[in-house]
């Protein structure tokens, strides 16, 4: 299971400014995506948890909470015009 550093205050202040993820590299999706996307797929498809979360910056442990926080941001981000990946419809 791979170990995931995410910026989440970057991503937070960049939604706080008003401004978009272009690139998807500061939003907690676009870290994620950038951190996991050489990990093969027939590891991402575990019944648990799929990698363990460390803020950082924010000294958390992941006993699953940052867990769950990370899935809440990113479907949070999904449905926002902070990160364009989807259209409204």
């Amino acid at each position: 299971m791979p170990n995931i550093k995410l910026h989440r205050a970057r991503a937070i202040l960049l939604k706080n400014k008003g401004r978009v993820d272009v690139n998807g590299t500061l939003s907690v999706f676009g870290q994620l995506y950038q951190r996991l996307k050489g990990v093969p797929p027939t590891s991402l498809r575990a019944r648990e948890r799929i990698f363990c979360t460390e803020f950082v910056g924010e000294g958390s442990q992941d006993a699953g909470g940052p867990y769950n926080e990370v899935m809440s941001m990113i479907c949070e981000e999904l449905q926002s015009k902070y990160l364009q990946l989807f259209v409204p419809c």
